[in-house]
């Protein structure tokens, strides 16, 4: 088992061109747990997501064990150390239809959506 399970997902919106990226990050030696928020607005979509799992990299470092659990497919393209696991994650699933891992992902899934429906309404109200 990894030291640490590392739970991300990105959020972006097309027509104000705003982006968020969720992070659980949860040690499993002290089950010691933290979440983390960033906001992005240079990138899109996949790359928002990609994005994700280099902070994760920069979260734990690059000596410590880890499996990143994430939604997005082009993971594969990117270097990821011997130490790390990705895990492709199937999103948006129904809570009664979720393992724990799935259930643990679903909470970040909702996080970075939450949190970017509260920068796009706080967005309309300065840019109106």
């Amino acid at each position: 088992m990894s030291r640490y399970s590392l739970f991300t997902d990105a959020s972006f919106d097309h027509i104000v061109k705003i982006g968020v990226v969720a992070i659980k990050v949860i040690d499993n030696l002290t089950n010691e747990r933290n979440i983390y928020s960033f906001n992005n607005d240079e990138l899109k979509n996949t790359q928002l997501e990609l994005y994700g799992i280099d902070l994760c990299l920069d979260l734990i470092g690059y000596s410590e064990s880890a499996t990143i659990y994430t939604d997005c497919q082009a993971w594969v393209k990117k270097e990821i150390p011997p130490n790390y696991q990705v895990v492709k994650i199937k999103a948006h699933k129904k809570k009664s239809e979720c393992d724990n891992i799935e259930l643990e992902f679903r909470e970040v899934d909702i996080l970075s959506r939450k949190l970017l429906r509260s920068r796009v309404k706080s967005f309309n109200l300065i840019h109106k």
